[in-house]
């Protein structure tokens, strides 16, 4: 043993040791930065994958309350024939939910303390509201006013009572109480449920607000719970009765449930086949373990380096960043194949062995994701920064450690898996160069029509599938009840909140024009707070009305056999108060300050304005309106970010591109011109075919499927210069296979994904990874001669 180990002794690298302990403690401070540190920041904001000069603060401000506040929202709506089991059903629904700690509030039955004190605080602003209408007639029609005053009076039901009578004669301030914003087609009885007559007979609803985010998985658990719960017992209880459901919490769960099982089927079907080919090849669980170590120490010096540089981490970079794992097990593979063909004792002189491979294969790789540095959206450079850490990090580990890190004796490799192999690819290996270009060549015409075929779609709306009977659920909620649209909305800016309600009134003017008699509607804070102006003119013209010696609603008044005084205190209560007008201040202090407080963006000064039912043949309409007040702004966040992914995706092809020149640049420099491009050609063909069969196949493509191509150029990379510095070893060859079918395990099944995301980046690697091995292989021929 002591001769064996003789010449490993004489080729043992005099600091490698040191350099392997040096590089463990640097993983080892990463580790411990990114647990004990409490800085640590995961990003989920998409706003912030725009460039910064494109990231609005009042658009983020906007997005982020109205995700909060919608995401937590969730209806419940319930339907029967009979009104009286609606009201029955509404509230032993609420009464069950609201006992539950999942929830924050829930609401079916409105308070008749909170209507009463919100008539009280508006009432005292009596003698400054008024609709422009009333005011309108007040002053120029007044005789028309007194009319419609008694019309009212007369009324066998309506406003007039002689409570209201008492304080609101005129019942001015009684008609600006109805001209409220109200929701659509709802009403609300006698015992403050909200209903609304249907087709089928009444509608219902439970308002719940989450106490936590929709995706926590206990909140889901039980969202789904009681729904199924109530579900069977009000149809037991009420036949015929009907439960609908709105809100992200029930979608969320329909996705996780969707996830799991996909874990569970795909991801456990890959471990399986990992398992099985390691232990194939290795007949070993060893190699596994130690696999581990590179992707491991990879993951953890790129999220540090990454977190260091941007101070953030966004959640997009992780899932690109799990490309790492199909590139860095090729080191290892590399490594073991070649050392299972030596002696135990020579595990420094494998390093030699392979070193000059696995560090052109890095290289090249990391010029690839270094292609992507230069776009100008943060999340791109994160990724850059991540792979190529990663990258480097796992390199290194490889290089410094497993020298010292493997010790188990060897056993040789199956020599039936070499037969078997050596027979599959034997006429790969004696195919001519006549046939190889005839058949590369029919390829790139066939991807080429692929191609033509090929229609990127970057709506994210297609990217996941929703849950049919959910999406059903609220098609028929939406026929009946206002849901509100939290995608789309108008920011109005302004340098003060009286600029900012003075802007956004003529835009609701603009928009209750353009939707009248339509069912879409406008909800924003100027429907609630008249201008100062309005509000000083409709003072001023109720103590001109006292004040007059003759009026026609001075008239009105005595018409009814009121007194002259009791004319003039009547009038006097409309214009005389111990309060200034109402400002959006007090609006929002006041007990609507709950509900109105979503449409104020507090850090921006700015407020929003709502739409429901709004469809996307609107669109023109609503950009248009936009662009005609300057100081308004139309979101519409799905296109936005639709727009966004699109952009990302053609800069990543464009970076993609100029990697693959890049590197093209590196191999001549290398290889020669003609060795350089041929090392090239593998990996370059590979990404043509890919979306080229993509578009064969009737897929679409989209960010997803593009990303998926820079793993695919970097595993193919990796194939040809291994393959081609290998000059058709067997434990090359071995290696080059394993890395393959490893990452078709890990990511080739995320094809059969229901996810659209998923299956596109699983379907893009699962091809790429095929055509880059196989052209590999092929093009290895011109250097090695044959495949040994």
């Amino acid at each position: 043993m002591s001769n064996n180990s003789q010449p490993d002794k004489m080729h043992r690298p005099v600091a490698g040791r040191w350099f392997g302990i040096g590089w463990l403690v640097c993983m080892l401070v990463g580790l411990s930065y990114l647990l004990l540190s409490g800085s640590v920041s995961l990003q989920t904001n998409v706003l912030k994958l725009l460039p910064r000069g494109e990231q609005d603060p009042v658009v983020q401000e906007a997005v982020e309350q109205f995700t909060q506040r919608g995401a937590k929202q969730w209806l419940i709506a319930i339907e029967h024939a009979q009104k009286s089991q609606v009201i029955e059903a509404l509230a032993q629904v609420g009464k069950a939910m609201a006992s539950h700690r999942q929830f924050a509030e829930v609401t079916w039955q409105r308070d008749p303390a909170q209507q009463q004190q919100i008539f009280a605080f508006l009432r005292q602003y009596q003698p400054y509201l008024m609709t422009e209408t009333q005011l309108d007639v007040l002053v120029n029609q007044p005789q028309l006013l007194a009319d419609q005053a008694m019309q009212t009076l007369y009324q066998p039901v309506g406003l007039a009572s002689s409570a209201v009578f008492g304080w609101d004669p005129l019942f001015t301030f009684s008609h600006y109480m109805n001209s409220l914003p109200q929701a659509k087609g709802l009403t609300l009885d006698e015992n403050g449920y909200w209903i609304v007559k249907t087709d089928s007979g009444y509608m219902g609803y439970v308002t719940v607000v989450l106490a936590d985010t929709p995706f926590n998985q206990d909140i889901q658990q039980t969202s789904v719970d009681l729904m199924t719960h109530w579900q069977q017992q009000l149809s037991q209880q009420f036949p015929g009765m009907q439960l609908y459901s709105a809100g992200v919490v029930l979608h969320a769960a329909s996705h996780i449930a969707q996830a799991k099982w996909e874990i569970s089927t795909v991801g456990t079907g890959s471990m399986i086949g990992v398992l099985m080919l390691i232990l194939i090849a290795f007949r070993s669980i060893r190699p596994l373990v130690l696999a581990l170590l590179p992707i491991g120490l990879g993951v953890v010096g790129a999220f540090t380096l990454t977190h260091l540089v941007f101070g953030e981490v966004h959640l997009l970079t992780l899932v690109f960043g799990a490309s790492l794992i199909g590139i860095s097990i090729d080191y290892t593979f590399h490594y073991l194949a070649d050392y299972y063909h030596q002696r135990p004792e020579a595990r420094y002189q494998v390093i030699r062995h392979i070193f000059p491979a696995i560090t052109i294969g890095m290289l090249t790789t990391v010029v690839g994701y270094l292609g992507l540095i230069i776009a100008p959206f943060p999340a791109l450079r994160q990724m850059a920064v991540f792979s190529v850490a990663g990258l480097v990090c796992a390199y290194l580990s490889v290089v410094f450690l497993f020298p010292y890190g493997v010790r188990w004796s060897t056993r040789p490799f199956s020599s039936g898996l070499i037969h078997r192999l050596q027979i599959i690819l034997r006429p790969l290996g004696a195919t001519s160069a006549r046939a190889f270009w005839g058949a590369w060549l029919a390829m790139m015409v066939v991807a080429g029509f692929g191609w033509s075929q090929l229609v990127f779609v970057d709506d994210i709306r297609s990217l996941q599938q929703s849950n049919p009977l959910l999406m059903e659920q609220e098609a028929q909620m939406r026929r009946w009840i206002e849901l509100d649209e939290i995608n789309r909305f108008f920011i109005v800016r302004g340098e003060s909140s009286n600029d900012v309600m003075g802007n956004e009134r003529p835009l609701v003017q603009a928009l209750n024009h353009q939707f009248a008699g339509t069912d879409k509607s406008v909800m924003a804070l100027s429907q609630w707070l008249p201008a100062k102006e309005q509000q000083q003119q409709v003072k001023q013209a109720y103590q001109a009305v006292r004040d007059a010696p003759e009026h026609p609603l001075k008239n009105y008044l005595s018409d009814l056999g009121l007194t002259e005084d009791e004319v003039f205190e009547a009038l006097n209560n409309y214009s005389h108060t111990g309060v200034a007008p109402l400002d959006l201040n007090a609006l929002l202090a006041s007990p609507m300050g709950q509900q109105l407080g979503q449409l104020w963006l507090e850090k921006s000064s700015s407020s929003l304005v709502i739409l429901n039912g709004i469809r996307a043949e609107d669109e023109a309409t609503l950009t248009q309106l936009a662009s005609l007040f300057p100081a308004v702004d139309y979101v519409n966040k799905v296109d936005d970010l639709s727009t966004l992914f699109a952009r990302y995706r053609q800069l990543a092809l464009l970076c993609l591109g100029i990697s693959v020149l890049a590197i093209s640049v590196i191999f001549c420099a290398r290889y020669g011109v003609r060795r350089g491009l041929m090392v090239m050609l593998p990996p370059a063909s590979a990404l043509w075919v890919a979306l080229g069969l993509v578009g064969l196949t009737g897929s679409i493509g989209n960010l997803f499927s593009v990303m998926a191509l820079f793993l695919v150029l970097g595993v193919g990379i990796d194939f040809s210069v291994f393959l081609f510095e290998g000059r058709g070893k067997a434990s090359t060859l071995l290696a080059v296979i394993l890395s393959a079918l490893t990452t078709l395990l890990s990511f080739g099944l995320l094809a059969l994904s229901q996810t659209a995301a998923i299956h596109a980046f699983g379907m893009v690697v699962a091809l790429g990874i095929c055509c880059a091995l196989l052209f590999a292989i092929m093009v290895a021929k011109t250097r090695a001669g044959s495949i040994s």
